[in-house]
């Protein structure tokens, strides 16, 4: 999910029926973990900001139709502007010196975590994740 700012506003409608301008859009992507493709889903017009929990909704209901279409959804990227922090907040991350929480029940697959990372993991998030996947990962108590 990434927000990218218009240049010139245009015009949307509200749930409510009222029309104004939008000067951000929000688009949702695919990317696939262990083939070389992606695929635009969708892009919302929005205003400024937009709220954590209407995130929140949207990434889960997301979530749960793309499995319907067997696609597995493994992680939720996005940017660390101050709407996805409070999508994060609502979703339960956490990230401070005490304990750092990156990721919530899947929606679906209940044998699953659903992660959710800041961009700037995206470049090593993708080899990451393949690691994890093929379990090839050794980790060592401390």
């Amino acid at each position: 999910m990434d927000p990218c700012a218009r240049k010139r506003p245009v015009c949307r409608e509200c749930t409510d029926g009222c029309v104004e301008l939008a000067s951000h859009a929000l688009v949702v992507m695919i990317l696939g973990l262990t083939t070389n493709w992606k695929q635009v889903l969708a892009y919302y017009l929005t205003g400024n900001s937009v709220n954590g929990n209407v995130l929140w909704h949207m990434l889960k209901q997301i979530v749960v139709d793309l499995q319907t279409v067997e696609v597995n959804v493994r992680a939720a990227v996005c940017d660390i502007g101050s709407c996805n922090r409070a999508m994060w907040r609502v979703a339960g991350v956490v990230a401070c010196k005490q304990r750092v929480v990156n990721s919530v029940q899947h929606l679906v697959l209940l044998h699953q975590l659903l992660y959710l990372l800041p961009e700037v993991l995206m470049f090593c998030s993708q080899s990451c994740c393949l690691q994890l996947l093929s379990h090839s990962i050794i980790c060592q108590d401390q």
